[in-house]
């Protein structure tokens, strides 16, 4: 089977960590020096069709990683089959057998199956550095991951990747935060004249990133963004500059459009703050102004459009990046996404 080959193919520069503690004194005690050539892979917990499955095991094989471990949180024993044919594929399906032999209980949200799963994944791991990431996000490092985590400050436990969202309808253009891309704030409301006052950074998903964290550390559990031990986020964390978590978060229109009751209820619209936000905000276009409402929100924030793409580029909030993902899907598993059952 073909291994893929990395998709940049430049030296690896000198990475820029910016270490960031809540505390004076780290919380967690490394367990030694890091490898030379440190080995990194990838934890999630996914429930979407097999060809966006297969693009994001793909990638991140192509970008070097040794293993992905993918927990189907909707088991398909035709989406394992296929997936275990690579033998860097690890496939749990979360199915009540499974649920029964970790925790007596399917947990009701998926945050905590994410939580569940991926703590699980960390104690068990044998990889010198893990990620846990979603089926909609990738890694986008500028060169060799390994030679940038072989680089990494040996006092850290846990880097995080702050996340750069894609823009919906497109393959290779994604936007920064204005924090992100060194920009004052006022910016936003010249991006998105009408909506921006209510935007967390621009964007309408998480502007926390994700977490690489090192492995071995006793007592500790992987969560959604980040390492906790004693039920406390790590302190060893810095943040590496230059590599991004492309966050392909809204697709299209009409992804945008059945998803919003859900992640309005249960998901990272919901409210979680004492202000109006963006989960209020789309609750009252929803109610006051129906799809016509909803439709121009999307227009102005999330859609590629060359309005979009000129306004942040003025800015130098654009980052473009062809992942090619289909390419490397037909490299790692020898077929195209389109030729995948649905």
């Amino acid at each position: 089977m073909d291994r893929g080959t990395p998709p940049d193919q430049a030296p690896t520069r000198a990475p820029h960590f910016e270490a960031i503690r809540t505390e004076v004194t780290p919380n967690v005690v490394l367990p030694g020096p890091l490898s030379a050539q440190p080995t990194w892979g990838i934890v999630s917990t996914v429930k979407a069709p097999l060809a966006d499955i297969a693009r994001f095991a793909a990638w991140h094989l192509t970008l070097g990683a040794s293993q992905v471990h993918l927990f189907l949180d909707v088991p398909d024993p035709a989406t394992e089959a296929f997936l275990q044919g690579d033998p860097r594929i690890e496939v749990t399906a979360c199915d009540d057998a499974y649920w029964q032999r970790v925790q007596k209980d399917r947990p009701a949200s998926h945050q905590r199956r994410q939580f569940r799963n991926a703590s699980l994944c960390y104690r068990n791991s044998g990889l010198d550095w893990l990620a846990h990431v979603d089926v909609d996000e990738f890694l986008m490092p500028p060169d060799d991951l390994m030679g940038i985590l072989a680089q990494a400050p040996e006092d850290i436990a846990q880097i995080q990747i702050l996340p750069a969202e894609r823009l919906a309808g497109s393959q290779s253009h994604f936007k920064l935060t204005a924090r992100f891309a060194g920009q004052d704030p006022s910016v936003l409301h010249e991006i998105y004249p009408t909506y921006g006052a209510y935007l967390r950074g621009g964007y309408v998903s998480h502007l926390e990133g994700k977490a690489i964290v090192r492995t071995g550390l006793p007592g500790c559990r992987l969560g959604l963004h980040t390492l906790r031990r004693n039920k406390a986020p790590i302190t060893n964390v810095a943040v590496l500059h230059g590599t991004w978590l492309g966050h392909a978060h809204v697709t299209d229109w009409a992804s945008f459009r059945d998803k919003l009751a859900f992640r309005l209820e249960k998901g990272s619209y919901r409210n979680q703050r004492p202000r109006f936000g963006l989960g209020e905000l789309l609750g009252f276009l929803q109610e006051d102004g129906g799809e016509p409402a909803l439709r121009a929100f999307f227009d102005e924030v999330c859609a590629d459009t060359p309005r979009l793409r000129a306004a942040l580029q003025n800015h130098g909030m654009l980052l473009t990046r062809d992942l090619a993902l289909d390419a490397c899907c037909e490299r790692v598993f020898g077929c195209h996404p389109k030729d995948l059952p649905a």
